[in-house]
């Protein structure tokens, strides 16, 4: 698994730079053809939604998790890896001779203006008829009206004046009604905004049912010599001796476990005893430090029992759950207000319609 993870983030650098370099590049010989191409933030989108879901490959890949959930997420890498891929192949190139159209695997093919038998305009995209094939463009693609206006007067000039054939739109409702101009953006972004929280709360999902178990603990014998505070996430840090050395330990929900048992960290620091903790190895390098999940005192009595640690490591796991379920919810409503307004714009004011999209966006 970790193979596949390299190979992917070796992948995605290569797409990386390639799409920058495709964003970033200006023509140095001031070629006289034009380009319709995907507009950047399609290439962005891409590239933060392949990062965000290497995460929590990262995450399995290192923690020996499940294979099945790895490729889940891999599919949601593919799917960014796809925008970042659209925007540096998919264009088409023109002057006055023809236009070349090179399509998502890079293939590249050209035409002449005698070649269109048709144009129609479809929901959210124009198609034109050229030869055998259609060439769907989409309305979100830069250059798009200046490539169409321009290659209908070219196809006047090669019809001795005749005008391309226009044909009739085909009748289709549409999720907004044609009331809105271009609705697949609003589309588009809800999906985005709805792949990454079932991403995340898919990656959240898998941290719930897979914490620790008590058999992959690590343990060693302390003593506690001071209680420092510091800021990760409101625990206390305690500075523990063990072997002569100091180390750096975490209590789990110290926040919690202060209110449930407030005469533990007191007797941890300043009874002198020797404890027995069960531990995790947290962060790199430098940062290291350890997470407790067990103690237990001289005698043999369990002071943090595995349970109880268990229990606040899911309660923070699902404090993030509700968190970004709440936010899906929220994406959610936004999208159904947004879709009943785009459909039935007659039966809302001006102010109202003004909250969900921008003046000009809604007929």
């Amino acid at each position: 698994m970790k193979y596949a993870l390299f190979a992917s983030y070796a992948a995605l650098v290569v797409l990386t730079a390639v799409l920058l370099y495709t964003m970033l590049k200006r023509d140095r010989k001031q070629s006289e053809k034009k380009k319709v191409l995907l507009p950047n933030f399609c290439g962005v989108i891409g590239l933060i939604c392949a990062l965000l879901f290497h995460i929590p490959m990262t995450a399995l890949a290192f923690g020996d998790g499940d294979w099945w959930l790895f490729l889940l997420f891999f599919v949601f890498v593919c799917l960014g890896a796809s925008l970042m891929i659209g925007r540096i192949n998919c264009r088409i190139e023109y002057d006055e001779s023809g236009f070349t159209v090179t399509n998502f695997i890079g293939l590249r093919k050209n035409y002449s203006y005698d070649d269109f038998t048709g144009k129609r305009q479809s929901f959210g995209k124009t198609v034109l008829y050229v030869k055998d094939r259609k060439l769907r463009i989409d309305d979100i693609a830069v250059g798009e009206e200046e490539f169409i206006a321009f290659a209908r007067k070219q196809y006047r000039i090669c019809r001795g004046g005749t005008a391309v054939q226009t044909l009739p739109e085909k009748e289709i409702k549409g999720a907004f009604r044609k009331n809105v101009n271009h609705p697949e953006e609003f589309i588009f972004a809800f999906c985005t905004i709805l792949l990454i929280t079932i991403g995340m709360l898919a990656s959240l999902g898998y941290m719930y049912f897979n914490t620790t178990k008590e058999n992959e603990l690590e343990y060693m014998t302390v003593t506690i010599q001071d209680v420092k505070k510091y800021h990760r996430y409101r625990q206390s840090g305690l500075r523990a001796v063990t072997n002569d050395t100091d180390v750096l330990i975490e209590l789990p929900g110290d926040y919690r476990l202060l209110k449930d048992d407030p005469g533990l960290i007191e007797r941890l620091k300043s009874s002198g005893e020797r404890f027995r903790i069960g531990y995790e190895v947290m962060g790199t390098g430098d940062a290291i430090y350890y997470l407790i999940d067990v103690i237990i005192a001289e005698n043999g009595e369990e002071l943090l029992p595995f349970e109880l640690s268990e229990r606040y490591a899911k309660e923070n796991i699902l404090q993030i759950i509700v968190f970004f379920s709440g936010l899906g919810i929220l994406n959610a409503l936004w999208f159904l207000l947004t879709f009943r307004i785009g459909r039935h714009p007659e039966k809302y004011s001006r102010r109202v319609k003004r909250l969900f999209f921008q003046d000009g966006n809604i007929r």
